[in-house]
């Protein structure tokens, strides 16, 4: 009997909730949690970019279990302007863990110290970002990023496919592409 990665047993448990049509709250929070686990990081996020040049938090996973302040919108800092506009993962380590910008009293509150952001590309645009964070100062294995591209892909499947109007929170450009 062959042996099944957890990369490839998390992206199936992705996968199925995605062909049964879960919804994006639900397929997101499970999504987070499960790149969380595979990631070895303390927290996980997706936020989405909107036209207006802020970015909202659609879900969130810590390892305390405390709430976080799911469908709150902050401005856009230059960092996520940057990751947005070139589509290339971030990572950042203790020195570079962002001081001020969007929900960086939550990074504060969980004591994040290390991340790493990849782009969640939708009809040819950077939709929105998954974020993988940890306390440990450590840096995170380089293939972590790649590992988390693969969940990025399957959800930018998920959201293309949606049907915007009726799933996904309306703002003019913030679907998915019609």
């Amino acid at each position: 009997m062959p042996v099944i990665a957890p990369e490839d047993e998390a992206l199936r448990r992705v996968a199925a909730l995605v062909a049964r049509g879960a919804r994006h709250a639900e397929l997101f929070a499970v999504a987070n949690q499960e790149l969380a686990q595979l990631a070895q990081a303390d927290a996980a996020a997706l936020l989405r970019f909107e036209p207006d040049e802020t970015i909202t938090l659609l879900a969130a996973w810590n390892t305390t279990g405390t709430p976080a302040p799911v469908g709150d919108r902050e401005p856009v800092n230059a960092a996520l302007r940057q990751l947005r506009d070139t589509a290339c993962p971030v990572c950042c380590g203790p020195s570079d863990v962002p001081l001020t910008g969007p929900f960086t009293a939550e990074l504060r509150r969980l004591g994040i110290r290390a991340a790493v952001a990849v782009p969640i590309q939708v009809g040819g645009r950077v939709w929105g970002i998954s974020v993988a964070a940890r306390q440990s100062p450590a840096p995170f294995p380089a293939a972590t990023g790649s590992r988390m591209a693969e969940f990025t892909e399957l959800m930018a499947t998920a959201i293309s496919n949606a049907d915007g109007r009726a799933e996904l929170p309306a703002s003019p450009g913030s679907g998915p592409p019609e």
